[in-house]
């Protein structure tokens, strides 16, 4: 393994005309990641020659929008894990002002974009992202009378391809969360057939890209890596039904956003990057996996962490962190999840989109051989 960081994580460099449009995904004629399992109509056909599939524009720095900015969301009661485990005196609230927090050593003054790691406000932010994960957690909605056509394996093929498109893009990894989040909670009410799905995926890393990206794909970029299976026309009553269902509501917290500020509060962001890029490679794994939805992005976060620094760098799920995220071995749901997390780590892999991405930043073969609380 070496210590690169994983894509989507830093900034990309950009070059000189933001105007010209994107291109071709492969350098092979015909060989674009079109979702070829989902079946859907086509258009046209496909443009010819080739198109550059980035875009060019002056080089600046990508700068992500802060999760928090626009404030917290209704002050809901949180009702997780949290408040279901055992009454604990090593155990300590993470809302609650006077525990330690491992985030008050980091400098006070802060640039902009990394106010939820400022000592000053990131208490404040993080009690608000903890009440609006919960706001925000789309339903368990497979199987379902609602959904006759769409099945779990449909939705990993959909999100696998996403995979692929966030990569060839170059867009920020919290881009492909956030599209994810609006797929599952546009899903939880809404049913859409199959030879529309696709077409759901594609809308919703559109809105995602807008909201989160300095320079975001054009709506042309979008349909062109689709095979030109869709209208411009279709793709905007597509987004104006999805941000109507979600009621515009799109400031929602990912495991992206709590596992950022634990690997933090861990250490383990500088130095040695192993531990970290093993934890984004895990984050975007259980994306493909429908069951995962069963629990809050901070619970997940947390398990990620623990089984990684348990696996890579053998570091214990010492008190400190369980005071910090508020997760211990005496929930039984956060002990469950790390299950989930091994036999994810040590099953061959259906989809081969994660693996490929961060295929030069973990090398060889990881297999977690015992659990952290063995």
């Amino acid at each position: 393994m070496n210590n690169q960081t994983p894509p989507g994580n830093k900034s990309e460099s950009k070059g000189q005309d933001s105007r010209k449009k994107r291109g071709a995904v492969s350098g092979e004629k015909g060989k674009r990641p079109a979702l070829q399992d989902i079946s859907n109509r086509s258009i046209g056909k496909t443009t010819k020659g080739k198109r550059s599939a980035t875009k060019t524009v002056q080089s600046v720095s990508r700068t992500t929008r802060s999760q928090t900015r626009n404030g917290p969301p209704s002050a809901n009661k949180r009702t997780s894990a949290h408040s279901s485990q055992s009454s604990d005196d090593s155990m300590v609230d993470p809302t609650n002002e006077e525990y330690f927090d491992p985030m008050d050593s980091s400098e006070p003054e802060v640039t902009e974009q990394d106010l939820f790691y400022s000592q000053q406000y990131s208490a404040d932010i993080y009690r608000n992202t903890l009440r609006s994960e919960i706001q925000y957690q789309p339903k368990f909605y497979l199987p379902s009378a609602v959904h006759q056509e769409l099945t779990p394996k449909m939705r990993s093929i959909l999100i696998d391809w996403l995979v692929e498109v966030a990569i060839e893009f170059k867009l920020n990894s919290e881009t492909l969360f956030l599209a994810v989040n609006y797929i599952d909670r546009f899903l939880s009410t809404q049913s859409v057939p199959k030879s529309k799905l696709q077409l759901l995926g594609v809308t919703c890393m559109m809105i995602a890209a807008k909201f989160e990206e300095v320079w975001p794909p054009s709506v042309e970029d979008f349909i062109f890596i689709s095979d030109n299976c869709y209208t411009k026309q279709e793709i905007f009553a597509m987004e104006v039904k999805i941000l109507n269902e979600l009621k515009f509501k799109l400031v929602t917290p990912t495991v992206k956003c709590f596992l950022k500020r634990y690997l933090t509060a861990a250490g383990f962001c500088d130095g040695d990057q192993t531990v970290e890029n093993f934890c984004h490679y895990l984050s975007e794994m259980t994306l493909l996996d429908f069951e995962y939805l069963r629990y809050l992005p901070s619970m997940l976060a947390a398990a990620i962490l623990c089984i990684s620094m348990h696996t890579i760098a053998r570091h214990a799920w010492n008190i400190s962190l369980q005071q910090y995220t508020g997760y211990s071995f005496a929930i039984p749901e956060f002990k469950l999840c790390i299950m989930r997390l091994a036999d994810c780590i040590n099953q061959p892999h259906v989809y081969k989109s994660v693996d490929k991405k961060y295929s030069k930043f973990l090398t060889g073969d990881i297999v977690v051989s015992s659990l952290p609380w063995q």
